[in-house]
């Protein structure tokens, strides 16, 4: 195990005591912007299925994801969401109770790896924020090669390892709703909220276009100063669809924010 992966794995096992941070990071409005993003890319593609879409998102953390999304296509779509994190798990339960009780979405307190899904059993897949937790990338894009039906799509997005400092110093900014921050406060914000972390244990784009390479994943993808965004796919007909996805995904990155 090399140190990368010795700091990925204790920077895991310390996310759960940092978890009610990211709670409370979650409900910023830059945030709320990212989770209606998902609701503008997967808008098109639910009104072209007859059946509700089934969606897998890995990673749940606060649970906003599925509010959102659930609150404006309601029936349209079925969520299974999986986290290891306790704080989490109560937190989005409690936030999502109505839809859970709905049989519109189902929480799993479960490594994102351990899961007991069939094959092709998803149109969607969500994963944001996950990549700079694993050890084990490659078993997981396995997995999620294995669930994703062969016309759906898969969201692969995370921090980048070379990360433009001026990004970054502007994901805090935005967060904590100050106007300038100077370099020693937004370092300070940063390590108390994990974030440091994050992003010293994260990959580079490159790292993770070699892991997909061993896969029989398709992609696409680009760059915004602060992360990587991948579509993946599995048939190759759906080239042209995706190119259009990574375009509207680049606008609406482009047009709120660029966190």
């Amino acid at each position: 195990m090399n140190e990368k992966d010795i700091l990925r794995k204790f920077h895991a096992k310390m996310e759960d005591d940092k978890a009610l941070s990211y709670i409370g990071m979650a409900m910023s409005s830059i945030f709320q912007d990212k989770y209606k993003r998902y609701g503008d890319l997967l808008r098109g593609y639910i009104h072209s299925k007859h059946l509700a879409i089934r969606v897998l998102n890995l990673g749940f953390a606060s649970g906003n994801v599925e509010k959102f999304i659930l609150d404006e296509f309601g029936e349209k779509i079925n969520f299974v969401s999986y986290d290891n994190s306790s704080t989490f798990y109560h937190y989005a339960t409690e936030l999502n109770k109505t839809h859970i009780h709905n049989n519109l979405s189902k929480f799993k307190l479960l490594d994102v790896i351990e899961n007991d899904f069939e094959d092709s059993e998803f149109d969607i897949i969500l994963s944001r924020d996950l990549n700079h937790h694993l050890n084990e990338i490659h078993i997981y894009l396995e997995k999620c090669f294995s669930v994703l039906k062969d016309d759906g799509i898969m969201f692969l997005e995370d921090l980048r390892f070379n990360a433009e400092p001026s990004a970054i110093k502007e994901f805090i900014e935005k967060i904590f709703e100050v106007e300038v921050f100077k370099k020693d406060r937004w370092l300070l914000y940063l390590k108390l909220h994990g974030l440091i972390e994050s992003y010293t244990v994260s990959y580079t784009t490159e790292e993770i276009m070699h892991l997909l390479d061993q896969t029989d994943f398709e992609y696409s993808y680009f760059k915004s100063p602060p992360r990587y965004h991948f579509v993946l796919y599995k048939n190759k007909n759906m080239a042209k669809m995706v190119e259009n996805v990574i375009s509207n995904l680049k606008e609406i990155n482009n047009g709120r924010n660029k966190i």
